[in-house]
């Protein structure tokens, strides 16, 4: 009986941990906001490294890097060489850049150190535009 009643306070004692877990992390880390204007979509970009300044930048790479593919049009597979595909984008960038501005707009951050990882992780939500040919008019986003 001694047992069982151990048992029972150690599942509640670890869905409480998972709980409190859960509820310090942003909303937008599972639900994405709604753009109030067709100009721009949210997007979410993860960095992990020994260090949050690596974490973040790699962070923001990403973002720079999606939008830029998503922007020149190529067509990135998981198996893709990835020469090839900055070759793909260097040359659709090249093609187009004399009209294409490319606007992101930092909206919110949050970092965690997952438990027994000595590395951090930096999430960044993102306001990126829909295309390379219209100018994003952003609308003001408060983070919780």
């Amino acid at each position: 009986m001694i047992f069982n009643c151990c048992k029972v306070w150690m599942v509640l004692l670890a869905c409480a941990t998972c709980l409190c877990a859960y509820a310090n992390k942003p909303v937008w880390l599972n639900q994405l906001p709604t753009a109030h204007n067709k100009t721009y979509v949210y997007k979410v970009t993860i960095g992990e490294a020994k260090t949050y300044d690596e974490a973040y930048s790699q962070s923001l790479a990403r973002a720079i890097l999606e939008t830029s593919w998503k922007i020149s049009g190529v067509t990135v597979r998981v198996n893709d060489d990835l020469g090839q595909i900055e070759h793909n984008i260097t040359q659709s960038l090249e093609t187009i850049s004399k009209e294409v501005r490319l606007h992101i707009n930092k909206v919110c951050e949050y970092s965690e150190r997952p438990s027994g990882s000595m590395r951090i992780r930096v999430y960044i939500l993102w306001q990126v535009p829909i295309d390379g040919y219209t100018t994003p008019n952003f609308d003001n986003y408060i983070c919780e």
